[in-house]
Formats: C-alpha cells, sequence, structure tokens
C-alpha cells in the first residue's frame, strides 16, 4: 500500500505539471498556428518564408495520359484557413477545460466548494477526449507544416541558394504542443483510474466497518415459580366473598 500511494502522488503531480505546461504550450499556439494564414512569401537573411498553400498544378497526369489546366484553373489556391482556424479553437476550448478541471479537482479533493469527487471525475473523463481531438488537429496542421517546410529545403538546396525554409509558425512549438496534449490525456486517464479505484477501496472498507452484526435473540425466561406454589393466572377472577 506505500508503494502504491507513492505511485498515486506521482500521478497527481505529473498530471499537475503536465496539464498547466500544455494550457501554456496551447495559449501561445492559437496566435502561432493563425500565423499560417497568412498567403505572402518573403525573405529574411538567410531564412526563405514560404505561405502554406495549396494550388491546383499546372499538368495533371490521370494513368498515362497527361492533361494541361486551364490559365483560370492553375491560377486557383487554396489556404488551410478551416484546417488552421478549427486547431485554433480546439486549443482554447482544450486550455480553458483542463483549467476547470485542475480547480475543481483541487476544490474537491480539499472538500470545498459545491464540487464532489465526482464531479471532477466525470470532468476528468470528458476532458481526456477533448485532449485527444485537440492533439490530433494540431498534430494534423503540425504534419502538413513540416511536408511542406522539409519539401521547400529541397528545393532551396537544389537550387543552390544558401538558407533555410521556413513556415509563418514555429513548427517546433506546433509538435511539441502535440505531444504535451497526448501526455496530458495520458496522465489525467491514469490520475482518475487511481482516483476511481480508491473511491471503491474506500466504499468497500466503509461497508466492511459500518455493516450491522445479527446477533443471536435471547428468548425471555420464564417467571420463576415458588417452590411448591403454583403460577397465578391472569384470567382468575377475584373472589367477591372477600370483598366487604
Amino acid at each position: 500500500m506505500v508503494l502504491l500511494d507513492k505511485l498515486r502522488l506521482v500521478v497527481l503531480i505529473g498530471t499537475r505539471v503536465i496539464s498547466l505546461s500544455y494550457v501554456v504550450l496551447a495559449l501561445f499556439n492559437v496566435k502561432n498556428v493563425r500565423g499560417l494564414l497568412k498567403t505572402e512569401s518573403s525573405y529574411d537573411g538567410d531564412t526563405y518564408i514560404i505561405p502554406l498553400i495549396q494550388c491546383t498544378p499546372e499538368d495533371i497526369e490521370i494513368g498515362s495520359s497527361t492533361y494541361s489546366a486551364s490559365l483560370e484553373l492553375s491560377d486557383n489556391c487554396n489556404t488551410y484557413s478551416w484546417l488552421v482556424n478549427a486547431a485554433a479553437a480546439g486549443l482554447i476550448l482544450s486550455a480553458l477545460g483542463t483549467v476547470f478541471f485542475l480547480v475543481i479537482d483541487v476544490m474537491a479533493r480539499r472538500g470545498k466548494g459545491p464540487f464532489g469527487k465526482s464531479t471532477a471525475l466525470g470532468m476528468g473523463m470528458l476532458l481526456i477526449f477533448l485532449l485527444i481531438q485537440a492533439g490530433l488537429s494540431i498534430g494534423a496542421i503540425w504534419r502538413e507544416a513540416s511536408f511542406w517546410v522539409d519539401s521547400y529545403q529541397i528545393i532551396v538546396e537544389a537550387a543552390d541558394m544558401k538558407g533555410k525554409a521556413k513556415v509563418h509558425a514555429n513548427v517546433f512549438a506546433l509538435g511539441a504542443c502535440t505531444l504535451f496534449a497526448f501526455f496530458s490525456a495520458f496522465f489525467i486517464f491514469l490520475d482518475v483510474s487511481f482516483t476511481i479505484f480508491n473511491k471503491k477501496d474506500s466504499t468497500a472498507s466503509s461497508f466492511s466497518v459500518n455493516k450491522p452484526v445479527n446477533k443471536p435473540v435471547e428468548s425471555p425466561s420464564p417467571p420463576s415459580v415458588p417452590l411448591g406454589g403454583s403460577q397465578p393466572s391472569k384470567t382468575d377472577a377475584p373472589h367477591w366473598s372477600s370483598v366487604s
């Protein structure tokens, strides 16, 4: 039990630290990821800043045939605005949910406020899915940005240009936020599991202590009868001859 209590404490501290770290990263990456909405390209010293835009190619290969797109179609480009804004919204909601969970969990453990441990458990279980969803969305943006950075870096090196390619966002921060979202969900899952196990264990212990003990019912002993006498009957009527 001592080892289990230490493990619970480690999980509890780890949950608090990782969750707070995720909140900081999530709030930072809200502005960071929305930088990918910029559509202009620039050159800053030895860095080539490229936009995250997907355009229709001039030539399209279908099977063994090659088709050339029209001028209007080749200029048709699309940004990742919906994906970027969806990821930013997921970061905001998951960060707020994490803060609420930490506050309510602390209040429930200390017995303060109107919230109980059941409320904290319910919020923790819902927050796990919210963090996973946020991690998947920001991870998709991170993967897309990393792909275009690597692709343009090959073009820069092939053209014998000195410098590095990057996008209008910090790719490393996007990756760190993705990992911390999944780490936070995992530690909250462990914390919730330990709390449920501890709650069941406490309930079982309380039931075994407070369980009533069935004592044998003692039958009342018959009234003692004087030696040589008889037990008076309750139905005996008084002798009227003795009444004056």
